[in-house]
């Protein structure tokens, strides 16, 4: 007799025991139809906090940990973080940085893709007539094309991406740390960096020791102002000779657990087609479209029913 245990389709992941900021929500305001929003403020410093959050709602700082970094880089406790040492786990880039298009409402996520192809949500449809529910509310497969898509040029559909890691310092196992960005530039600096790392080392990315950075570029805006731009990256500290040499010493170790390391690595991979952006919970929806599409829930929430516009699926032009 076969014993029956486990859970079929059960997504496997580690526990995300806290997350990296550089911007969070400001007070709360009252929009003209009565609803709460809260827009978004920038910090010019990575902040870590906790899964907790007060009464106000907000994420717990962890305090203590981001005083022992500061400590430990800065020799001040009360030094801003401008850069964190990061480990991840595992070789395959796509595994360590998910991205993709998405477009969050206040209702929480409506749409996500790779400018190819999309999931949109849709909306279950009752027969007027009987009454009965002739489709379910769920997901349905349409092409993604940004240059038509009128969410994206209205900037209402972003670049989405979420940055999984260890934080070196930090005296537990088993829990991970997320960084969640809509900005093309981090996007594109973390992505580029990961990739480069990758095909230097020979395919090897876990255990090898990186920082999260935060910097800032200057760019010319088409009146001639100076603006500074913050972003994020993953660099390495050191020589090109550090690195190989960081490299020999992990090569050893791997020798040892390479066999189980590449099987975490496939089991990884299996899972994370189970991960979907869709998956998140209801709440998790919610807060990411309050912080990184503040415009889009502002206006959500100053329309009434009556003047609510509306795209249907059948009418976007792809």
């Amino acid at each position: 007799m076969d014993l029956i245990l486990g859970i079929e389709n059960l997504r496997l992941d580690l526990a995300e025991i806290g997350k990296v900021k550089i911007g969070g929500r400001a007070e709360k305001r009252t929009s003209k139809s009565g609803g709460t929003y809260r827009r978004p403020e920038k910090y010019d410093h990575f902040v870590i906090v906790k899964n907790e959050k007060n009464e106000a709602g907000d994420y717990i700082r962890d305090t203590k940990l981001m005083q022992k970094l500061a400590e430990k880089y800065y020799n001040d406790p009360n030094a801003k973080l401008k850069h964190i040492n990061i480990i991840f786990m595992f070789d395959n880039p796509a595994l360590n940085f998910q991205y993709y298009l998405a477009r969050f409402t206040a209702s929480g996520l409506q749409c996500y893709g790779n400018g190819v192809k999309a999931r949109t949500r849709t909306e279950a449809i009752i027969d007027e007539e009987t009454g009965e529910l002739k489709e379910e509310q769920g997901w349905k497969e349409i092409p993604c094309n940004p240059d038509k898509c009128p969410f994206f040029k209205k900037e209402e559909c972003k670049a989405h991406g979420t940055l999984k890691f260890l934080i070196k310092e930090t005296e537990t196992l088993g829990g991970i740390y997320t960084f969640r960005t809509t900005s093309w530039n981090s996007i594109r600096a973390i992505a580029s960096s990961l990739a480069f790392f990758w095909k230097a080392s020979g395919g090897y990315l876990a255990m090898i020791p990186f920082q999260l950075v935060f910097r800032e570029k200057t760019v010319i805006t088409k009146k001639g102002q100076k603006v500074k731009i913050p972003y994020v990256n993953v660099e390495f500290k050191g020589t090109f000779e550090d690195f190989y040499e960081q490299l020999e010493g992990i090569y050893k170790i791997r020798s040892l657990v390479g066999a189980e390391v590449n099987k975490l690595e496939s089991l990884a991979a299996k899972e994370i087609k189970k991960a979907l952006p869709e998956s998140l919970t209801k709440e998790e929806q919610e807060e990411v479209a309050e912080e990184f599409y503040p415009d889009t829930v502002e206006k959500e929430l100053n329309q009434t029913e009556e003047n609510k516009p509306g795209v249907a699926i059948d009418d976007l032009p792809f």
